[in-house]
């Protein structure tokens, strides 16, 4: 269990998530991360794309974004998340990142609200005949965006 509250000078989640993001470089463990809001921290975006780890993270499509089409100031919100999104696919293409994905969801009108993170290992259990498969062995799931 972790808990953050910033303001009250209380950050155990963001140093969970910052150790076992290290954790997950040293020893190059394929990880999984899933935010509805793509705004993560330069600290997390650093270890991320400094990591030897395959990275494969999901986030919501625009208009899967609980934002999208919201009116006055929140409408520039999910075109803000849509700019850090390019921006860090931008970065991957730029260093020629192949073990490093960002997926966007969508499905019809229902918004994407998916958040945590898995460390995983290659399993003999195959999803299909073309893929490896990965079990989760450490999953953190909470209220944390990463940002």
């Amino acid at each position: 269990v972790s808990f953050q509250a910033g303001s009250m000078g209380i950050t155990f989640d963001e140093k969970l998530t910052n150790t076992l993001l290290e954790w997950g470089a040293k020893f190059s463990i394929p990880t999984q991360l899933a935010t509805a809001y793509f705004n993560i921290s330069s600290t997390y975006r650093s270890l991320i794309l400094s990591s030897p780890s395959d990275f494969k993270i999901i986030t919501a499509a625009p208009k899967a974004n609980g934002f999208f089409g919201a009116k006055g100031l929140a409408a520039v919100v999910a075109p803000l998340y849509l700019r850090f999104q390019k921006n860090f696919v931008r970065k991957i293409e730029e260093d020629k990142l192949e073990n490093k994905m960002l997926y966007e969801w969508e499905r019809g009108d229902s918004v994407f609200h998916g958040k945590g993170l898995w460390f995983s290992a290659k399993s003999d259990v195959k999803e299909d005949d073309s893929n490896e498969s990965f079990l989760p062995f450490v999953t953190c799931i909470g209220s944390s965006n990463f940002g």
